[in-house]
């Protein structure tokens, strides 16, 4: 929130601030406004499945933004009377989607029914990069490390395993082995089975200014993936955008305006994204990103053309899940309510969430993380040196420069 002390006002008032301006952002009508991007998201999935005559689709969620939507997405499919009902006719089941192996989706877990096949699955791969770098290569960081998990993506969506030599991709699975100590993810990554021919990738991201998403998109055609909206296109984008638009960049608005004048949802405008770069008390993950592991690379070229230019998802951290699962399920509980049109409670419920969101304080960012806070994020015994939290809520961890520099050449070995 960065409320800054003022010393003619009293605290009764900065808290009279903050909850106006909580109740504001959480308004019923935002929520309601929420739960309908969710409504369409789903049925954009339920349509590129039935118009491919039930065969399966793969979505791709490049940012944190999108988790909220595509959790809300499987709420509507199980929860909206319509959706539900068309769901079940068509599908004989409401038990669509493979979940990923994050908390957020716990929700969900259940028994499928016997031999019944997910028609919906979902690659997380974290396009992150809202990051303070040196500000003279901020941007060019920024833009290439959305570049670079662009090139990982492509490998993994539209080669087999044994095809995939990418010094990108390679250079991604050996970080999470060597820094993160995941080799359990590097390994599924390795093993992730590309999409069919003829199956449709539908790329889901929140749009705020553009520049994200069109870097992203422009990447994936400048590697020779079609985009489009129709079901024979490789990748379909599925743009949803806040502020209605207003806040978008010229520079950065082709794709939000050539998916516009179709008939097809594949740009869902909205009046405010209320869970946006706020953590993960709302978007359900926690981004990290080692900062001087990046510039270390790029300034001493380590690992020669390439460079470890990533950064990673989390569950939150033990210590701190069970504030933060408390506040994300209330929050999708209430977007839950809207979608399924239950109103008994609402209000009280509302009521409950900003009064916790308040108290404890999780969306103003901590600009100073012990170890203790991040120590979950990496592997036991690396060289940490310091971690904050940026504006939008990235934990962004810092190793001694001499650690940060062994470490690279480390990952960098196989390159």
């Amino acid at each position: 929130m960065g409320h800054e002390f003022r010393n003619d006002i009293s605290m009764e008032q900065v808290d009279r601030e903050i909850s106006e301006y909580l109740e504001r952002d959480f308004s019923s009508e935002n929520l309601g406004a929420y739960a309908d991007a969710c409504r369409k998201t789903a049925w954009k999935i339920v349509e590129m499945i039935s118009d491919r005559g039930g065969e399966p689709v793969t979505v791709l969620l490049p940012s944190r933004g999108a988790v909220p939507f595509i959790i809300g997405a499987i709420k509507a499919i199980k929860e909206d009377p319509g959706i539900n009902s068309f769901v079940k006719e068509a599908f004989g089941t409401d038990n669509l989607v493979e979940l990923p192996p994050l908390a957020c989706f716990d929700t969900f877990r259940e028994q499928k029914a016997q031999g019944q096949k997910p028609l919906v699955r979902i690659l997380i791969l974290p396009f992150t990069a809202d990051a303070s770098f040196p500000d003279k290569k901020n941007r060019e960081i920024v833009d290439g490390m959305r570049q670079f998990m662009t090139r990982v993506a492509v490998e993994m969506l539209f080669k087999p395993p044994n095809k995939r030599t990418g010094k990108e991709f390679r250079l991604y699975l050996d970080f999470l082995k060597e820094v993160e100590g995941r080799k359990g993810l590097a390994d599924f990554y390795e093993r992730f089975q590309p999409v069919k021919r003829g199956e449709p990738v539908l790329f889901i991201d929140t749009v705020v200014s553009g520049r994200a998403s069109h870097t992203i998109l422009s990447e994936f055609e400048r590697l020779g993936v079609d985009l489009g909206y129709e079901p024979f296109n490789q990748m379909v984008p599925l743009l949803i955008v806040d502020d209605n638009g207003r806040r978008l960049k010229d520079i950065f608005r082709k794709y939000v305006d050539v998916y516009t004048h179709t008939d097809t949802e594949s740009v869902i405008k909205m009046p405010k994204i209320i869970s946006e770069d706020r953590g993960a008390a709302l978007l359900g993950v926690c981004a990290v990103i080692y900062e001087n592991l990046i510039v270390n690379a790029i300034e001493n070229r380590v690992c020669g053309d390439v460079a470890p230019c990533f950064g990673t998802w989390h569950d939150v951290p033990r210590s701190e899940s069970g504030v933060y699962s408390s506040l994300f399920n209330k929050f999708i509980n209430l977007v839950g309510m809207k979608i399924s049109g239950r109103v008994e409670g609402f209000e009280q419920e509302r009521t409950n969430f900003l009064r916790e969101l308040k108290s404890y304080d999780v969306l103003t960012p901590n600009a100073n993380m012990t170890l203790s806070e991040v120590e979950e994020f990496f592997k036991v015994g690396m060289p940490f040196k310091s971690a904050r939290e940026t504006g939008s809520h990235i934990v962004q961890i810092r190793f001694t420069d001499e650690g940060a520099h062994k470490t690279v050449e480390k990952i960098c070995r196989n390159v």
